[in-house]
């Protein structure tokens, strides 16, 4: 109880929710929570109610090195918002490859409720991703850069720009040890 001392509201609000397990239990998850600072005190209710269902079936670590280990570069504060929408995107975790597959689908959750297929949603980046229409939209960049079909867009999201030091949207430069 003294690792509750201190701690923002939301610690105590998802202590509580966590009350099946037992004490020890409770405590073991909070601590890998609290450690890394992983849960904002802006979470909203219905994602502090995901989460704790997803932290009573195992611990943070659990899922982290478990069902999400297959993806590489993959952060955990980008973690526990995957867990925090889980029910929303369970569907697709198991094709993500990359972080930036993972932020795609968080910062894109409307867009991807009429799909049921992720390799589709890859191939539909330029009408789904929110970021991208309105930077399109601001820059006119579609007409100008990209030419005159969308499929000219593609490359840019698609291949890895390894040479440069930077990822791409799609990225497939593996940043994680073994992927």
């Amino acid at each position: 109880m003294y690792q509750l001392w201190h701690q923002k509201e939301v610690y105590v609000r998802l202590y509580t929710m966590l009350t099946p397990l037992s004490i020890d239990q409770r405590l073991l998850t909070l601590r890998q929570l609290i450690k890394r600072d992983l849960v904002s005190q802006y979470t909203g209710d219905a994602e502090l109610e995901q989460l704790g269902k997803c932290l009573l079936e195992r611990p943070f670590s659990e899922w982290y090195r478990g069902s999400f280990g297959h993806i590489c570069g993959l952060t955990r504060s980008t973690a526990m918002r995957l867990l925090q929408h889980y029910e929303r995107l369970q569907a697709f975790i198991p094709d993500f490859t990359t972080e930036s597959d993972a932020v795609f689908a968080l910062n894109n959750m409307t867009a991807l409720l009429e799909r049921t297929d992720w390799k589709q949603v890859r191939k539909d980046i330029l009408t789904t991703d929110a970021d991208w229409l309105v930077l399109k939209e601001k820059t006119g960049i579609f007409g100008r850069f990209c030419g005159a079909e969308p499929g000219d867009c593609h490359g840019i999201f698609t291949a890895g720009r390894r040479s440069y030091g930077t990822r791409s949207l799609w990225g497939t430069g593996r940043a994680g040890a073994g992927c």
